[in-house]
């Protein structure tokens, strides 16, 4: 799978070094996440990031790509276009054939979207907030230890749903829909698509549209206070991602 756009990870108040991107990935369990993870602002160990264009360099490297699958395919094709919006976050077009507002967002309308984030080490995603949203949000969330142009290659995590009484999603101080996840999992490479009717009932698909403006993941899966990773029994400490660099990528 293509990588398409290299971003930097970069603390709000330092810059976090990690290894170069490696070419495999882990997928396990995470420990305690509840413990470890998830508070937010108010908590250390879990800061948020945002995906934006532009922004200062940092040392540790992840990759964001986007991707699409047709109806009673699981096959993963190259998207036409991943663009960002600013204050709004990134969208994505299948095809040529997509036209403006709103098929220009991360959208199920036809064809089914997706945003891949690539780590170069394990996190545990945490909320991601979206930047702009036309008709409904429902989104499907895919991890896996290593990238694959088949969904049957993911771990299907879970289906968060925008109108289900406000239960899994919140809104910020600036506005903007964050998105809770409830996963106990550590993976390298995540799948964020507008919800997907291989995971969900088809009575949930065909009007969700929406732009990913950022994400809060946790790191360090492994014993609390080692960073190691052992089966069945892993911690987390936080980063978060802030995407640098380039607009969008056209199919060649």
């Amino acid at each position: 799978m293509k990588k398409l756009l290299t971003t930097a990870l970069v603390s709000m108040a330092a810059v976090i070094s990690l290894p170069a991107m490696a070419t495999g990935g882990s997928y396990y369990t995470a420990y305690n996440k509840s413990t470890h993870c998830g508070g937010g602002s108010t908590e250390p160990s879990c800061p948020t990031y945002n995906l934006t264009d532009a922004g200062s360099s940092g040392n540790a490297l992840v990759s964001l790509d986007a991707y699409y699958n047709t109806s009673g395919s699981s096959t993963l094709n190259d998207a036409y276009s991943m663009t960002y919006y600013s204050g709004s976050g990134y969208g994505v077009k299948a095809t040529s054939t997509d036209g403006t507002s709103p098929q220009h967002a991360v959208d199920n309308s036809g064809d089914y979207e997706w945003l891949m984030l690539s780590f170069d080490q394990a996190v545990s995603l945490d909320k991601i907030t979206l930047g702009w949203i036309s008709g409904d949000a429902d989104i499907t969330v895919m991890a896996a230890g290593a990238p694959s142009n088949d969904l049957s290659g993911w771990n299907f995590i879970e289906n968060l749903y925008y109108g289900n009484g406000g239960s899994q999603f919140s809104t910020d101080s600036y506005g903007r829909t964050v998105a809770s996840l409830t996963n106990e999992v550590c993976a390298s490479y995540w799948l964020i698509g507008a919800i997907n009717p291989a995971y969900a009932s088809s009575m949930y698909v065909g009007n969700d549209f929406f732009k990913v403006y950022s994400v809060q993941a946790c790191t360090n899966c492994g014993q609390p206070g080692t960073g190691v990773a052992e089966p069945g029994s892993l911690a987390l400490a936080g980063i978060g991602l802030l995407g640098v660099f380039g607009l969008r990528r056209r199919r060649s």
